[in-house]
């Protein structure tokens, strides 16, 4: 019942024996998340007991030291965590076992998870563990391959292009806008139940209020993006927002690293 996480730190107490099973368990876990597209050849992936051993070795910082929401957000916007995996971590109590959980994922999902958890690291107050977590062959952030993924025989893998379009620009969605009027509108189209708008309203801050609608409207159908286009787009502070939205590129790369979060 032991987490990949449990089984790294174990590794830093008991023989070198006991150390060498953790590592082989460690690549049976990584190698069923392989993605079925060719990743970028620019991108390459650390070796995974380098990752390991990075992780075992900086462990107790990350998780006593990290508050990790900004860097869910990161991780959200760049596909390597999905609105599932975000509730699955946050619905720890303490911040140690939220930390706990999000390693959890980065050490089965490898790369780009792992380098894009280090991008929000670094984005976001903790250089000198960003710095001590980066690897040589690592580029700091992800990068994608522009092919259009219609042109990739991506459908059967059911990852709806709207998901991803939400996700893409979810940083910027929970940042800029305010919720009041955009609520009101999906609840009256039926996008949104009364309930769901007071669990929305139930947030401490804006940006918390704004998570929670994004990540309600991750569970949605079609219509639910839609409509937020529409509730958008009432407002001309947000008709550019809107297009970005609407028109934002999805790529082969994205499908497939959003399709690994979603098995």
């Amino acid at each position: 019942g032991k987490t990949p996480y449990d089984l790294v730190l174990i590794s830093k107490y008991h023989s070198e024996e006991k150390k060498k099973e953790v590592m082989v368990f460690l690549k049976n876990v990584m190698s069923k998340t392989s993605p079925e597209v060719t990743p970028d050849t620019h991108l390459q992936e650390p070796a995974a007991p380098v990752v390991e051993d990075k992780i075992r070795d900086n462990a107790d910082r990350i998780i006593q030291d990290i508050q990790i929401s900004q860097i869910l957000d990161h991780m959200m916007t760049h596909l390597v965590i999905s609105v599932d995996d975000r509730c699955r971590i946050e619905q720890h109590a303490g911040q140690d076992d939220q930390n706990k959980a999000l390693l959890d994922i980065v050490i089965k999902r490898k790369e780009p998870a792992y380098s894009v958890f280090v991008d929000g690291l670094l984005n976001y107050g903790y250089e000198d563990i960003a710095n001590d977590l980066k690897c040589d062959t690592q580029e700091t952030s992800p990068s994608t391959t522009l092919v259009s993924a219609e042109n990739e025989g991506l459908s059967d893998w059911n990852v709806p292009l709207y998901k991803v379009r939400i996700q893409k620009n979810y940083l910027k969605i929970i940042t800029d806008i305010q919720h009041e009027n955009i609520v009101d509108h999906l609840i009256s189209r039926e996008v949104l139940s009364v309930d769901d708008g007071k669990k929305i309203e139930s947030g401490k801050t804006s940006q918390e209020k704004n998570r929670t609608l994004i990540d309600i409207l991750l569970r949605k159908k079609e219509k639910g993006f839609f409509e937020f286009l529409r509730a958008l787009r009432k407002d001309q502070v947000y008709a550019d927002l809107a297009d970005q939205i609407e028109k934002t590129l999805v790529t082969s790369t994205d499908i497939s690293i959003l399709h690994k979060c979603l098995k």
